[in-house]
């Protein structure tokens, strides 16, 4: 939480946030962090640690059983909270595999009652702006794994939501691809300027992308020998490198020891 009172109110707001399945033991756990408007934050951290569960909670796909996470209104002026419009990429491209590129992108519009000749324009927009405007009427089976994620996020983007929700969306990618993508994501964010919550196993990947990184990890066996506690927020790094990134940056003393900064943190090191 930030005491800087000058400063914009963050976006999302998530205030001791706790979620459990039945009766078993937490996923997540006195989750409390502030979002910015337009930052880019990682969750980095192991498998099991609650990094998706708290982008589904982000999301409003599940519920807390404990918490609360509000919104800042739309205008930036006092009134309700509202969750804004999301954009959600999975790490499975989530394609219809019967449907072209362009039907794959034009869903969402459908599903809001949108006509397919007035979402024309937008549709092959957002596909021109992922590369992919001339493969439109392909299907997912005729598309690399690169292009179908590409569709995935064009999907997300023909939406205009002003908050982009990605979980492990490159990770089935191989490198020479994933690195490609990650400069497309950045070449749009900063265009756009989207909200990016962004879930990774990859340290490499947060630092190169990101301008903060939340380190997520369970906080350690508990004391009395149960169960082991809730996913938690080891560490809240801020990664100050400018924009725009590249080859340069992937090869600096900087970028190698923010890498090394995230790894002690998920090895629950103590980092300044």
């Amino acid at each position: 939480m930030r005491d800087d009172k000058s400063a914009p109110p963050p976006l999302l707001t998530i205030d001791h946030v706790s979620k459990a399945y039945g009766h078993t033991a937490p996923a997540v756990s006195d989750i409390s962090v502030d979002i910015e408007r337009g930052s880019f934050v990682s969750l980095v951290g192991p498998s099991g640690c609650g990094k998706s569960t708290l982008l589904r909670l982000i999301a409003g796909l599940v519920q807390p059983s404990s918490g609360t996470l509000a919104w800042a209104p739309a205008s930036l002026s006092p009134g309700p909270s509202e969750q804004p419009e999301l954009g959600f990429v999975f790490q499975d491209a989530t394609l219809l595999p019967w449907a072209s590129a362009f039907d794959n992108v034009y869903l969402p519009l459908k599903l809001k009652g949108l006509s397919r000749e007035d979402a024309t324009t937008r549709v092959t927009t957002a596909l021109s702006r992922v590369g992919l405007v001339d493969d439109q009427n392909k299907r997912p089976h005729e598309l690399s794994g690169g292009m179908r994620m590409r569709v995935s996020i064009a999907r997300a983007l023909v939406t205009q939501a002003p908050v982009l929700l990605m979980d492990e969306p490159f990770a089935a990618l191989d490198e020479y691809t994933r690195e490609l993508l990650d400069d497309d994501l950045l070449t749009l964010w900063r265009e756009f300027r989207w909200t990016v919550l962004f879930v990774t196993h990859s340290v490499y990947e947060s630092v190169y992308l990101s301008e903060r990184i939340l380190v997520m990890g369970t906080g350690g066996e508990p004391a009395d020998g149960g169960n082991r506690g809730g996913g938690r927020i080891q560490a809240d790094l801020r990664i100050g490198a400018p924009y725009p990134r590249g080859y340069d940056f992937r090869q600096s003393k900087t970028y190698f020891d923010y890498c090394r900064t995230v790894s002690a943190a998920l090895r629950g090191e103590s980092v300044s």
